[in-house]
């Protein structure tokens, strides 16, 4: 299973891919948030043929949710709570 971990901002954004067992499948990646960066990203996650995991805090994931839908990528939006000592991801579109 590979993991893709993406830092979205609100101008540029950074995607890397691990393995499971840590090892760095694709160093950090920059794209833009405009539609040639949106290609870029789609195009990587597409070579991967897996699921993709993405934080949604803010609203910066918003237009990724988006590009996910478009493009049918698999794509997984997790937002994390706390509670108490514990923090809970709980999936927040699919």
């Amino acid at each position: 299973m590979l993991f893709v971990g993406i830092d979205i901002a609100k101008r540029n954004h950074k995607a890397s891919v691990i393995a499971q067992d840590g090892r760095v499948v694709c160093k950090a990646m920059h794209f833009a948030n405009s539609q040639a960066g949106y290609n870029k990203f789609v195009d990587m996650i597409r070579s991967l043929n897996e699921p993709v995991g993405m934080e949604a805090t803010g609203h910066y994931w918003l237009l990724c949710f988006q590009v996910s839908l478009c493009h049918h990528l698999s794509t997984i939006f997790l937002a994390f709570i706390q509670l108490g000592i514990h923090q809970i991801a709980i999936p927040v579109c699919l």
